[in-house]
């Protein structure tokens, strides 16, 4: 099955390592194939302390479990989609949260 991954969903399984979502992130069966764009990068640099924070790993625990969750995630530059799946993602996000309108291009894409 094919998951596309919101910034929350993968902050939830570095700040709670135990939690159902990183279990099911990092579940070695890999029943499922994750997808997120690549701006997911630049939000975990940009609340890198507070994540190391609320997690209470340490800044190397932390890059270990980033890498660890990143290779199960298929990164896709939202560049590469075409430009008639954009108007539909703003149009399905702009009421609930438009910073989610790369998300929704993985998803009709």
């Amino acid at each position: 099955m094919k998951i596309v991954l919101d910034t929350n969903i993968v902050f939830s399984a570095l700040i709670s390592p135990e939690s159902t979502i990183s279990r099911i992130l990092f579940n070695p069966d890999k029943l499922f194939s994750f997808y997120t764009c690549d701006y997911l990068e630049v939000e975990i640099k940009r609340h890198w302390a507070k994540l190391s924070k609320m997690s209470g790993l340490t800044s190397d625990e932390l890059s270990e479990a980033m890498m660890l969750l990143f290779e199960r995630i298929t990164f896709i530059n939202k560049d590469l989609i075409p430009l008639k799946f954009h108007y539909k993602a703003e149009l399905l996000v702009r009421d609930i949260d438009p910073d989610d309108i790369d998300l929704w291009l993985l998803a009709d894409a």
